[in-house]
Formats: structure tokens, C-alpha cells, sequence
């Protein structure tokens, strides 16, 4: 069964002009995961730009960094999966 995620990015501007990319500051991240009434929220360490091009680029580094972790989550809970069915394959087999 697979969790709802979201995933939140915060970009707090610290130099720039107003209405527009800010120049400097930081990029923070968590993913807030909910099973039943089980929420979980894990913190990611902020980085730091001192440059507008460098957002992006920080997004998209904690969007890997998410999409990784992801993909390492469903990789162990399809091994769960497949554990469960080949012990219960053998227990119905009688070995």
C-alpha cells in the first residue's frame, strides 16, 4: 500500500527586489508523509544561494534528493511485498 506524500519546498529570500527572484537566501525542504492517523514529516537541510540562477538549481537538487528517497521506499515495500507472497507460496505449498 503506498503512502500519500507531499513534498514542500520553501524559498526564503534574503537580498533582491521585491516581486522578483530574490538574489540571496535559502531553500529549505521537507516530504510530510500520512498512513491512517500516522503523519510524518522529515526536515531536509537548508541550503544556501547567493545568486537568482542558483534556485533552480537548488530545487531541483532537493527534488532529486526526494525522487531518490522515493524510489528507495517503494524498492524496500515491493520486497516486503514479494517477501510476504514467497513465504505464503511455501505455507500453502506445505514445505
Amino acid at each position: 500500500m503506498m503512502v500519500p506524500v507531499s513534498y514542500v519546498f520553501l524559498i526564503r529570500g534574503e537580498g533582491g527586489e521585491l516581486g522578483k527572484i530574490p538574489t540571496s537566501g535559502v531553500v529549505e525542504g521537507y516530504v510530510v508523509s500520512v498512513k491512517g492517523n500516522d503523519r510524518k514529516k522529515l526536515l531536509y537541510s537548508p541550503a544556501t544561494f547567493n545568486r537568482a540562477e542558483d534556485v533552480a538549481a537548488r530545487i531541483m537538487e532537493f527534488a532529486n534528493m526526494y525522487r531518490k528517497a522515493e524510489e528507495r521506499i517503494s524498492q524496500l515495500q515491493l520486497l516486503r511485498e514479494a517477501e510476504k507472497d514467497y513465504a505464503l507460496f511455501y505455507e500453502e505449498a506445505g514445505d
